[in-house]
């Protein structure tokens, strides 16, 4: 059910970005706190400067707590995307 209704809202709030921004390379998880809290993890490959008024706006557009936006370099990248898609071809 936190899939279901999460993926719904990551769809709205990733087209919100996108018309936003400018199109992007995307991943997301989700995962669950120790208490069973479901978080979302989601990476973007966008190499532009996000204006500061729009880092305001993510956390309006997504709706449901924290973001935390930070610009990483492409080896952290790369590891990110490893841990963002981590055991997905035995979740499929």
């Amino acid at each position: 059910m936190a899939f279901e209704k999460g993926r719904k809202r990551m769809r709205r709030f990733l087209a919100r970005v996108r018309k936003a921004i400018g199109p992007f390379a995307w991943a997301w998880k989700l995962e669950f706190h120790e208490d069973g809290y479901p978080h979302w993890h989601l990476i973007i490959d966008y190499r532009k400067k996000i204006p500061p008024d729009f880092l305001e706006m993510f956390t309006i557009w997504w709706g449901l707590g924290r973001v935390h936006v930070a610009g990483i370099k492409q080896k952290q990248f790369e590891y990110l995307f490893k841990y963002v898609s981590k055991n997905l071809a035995s979740a499929s």
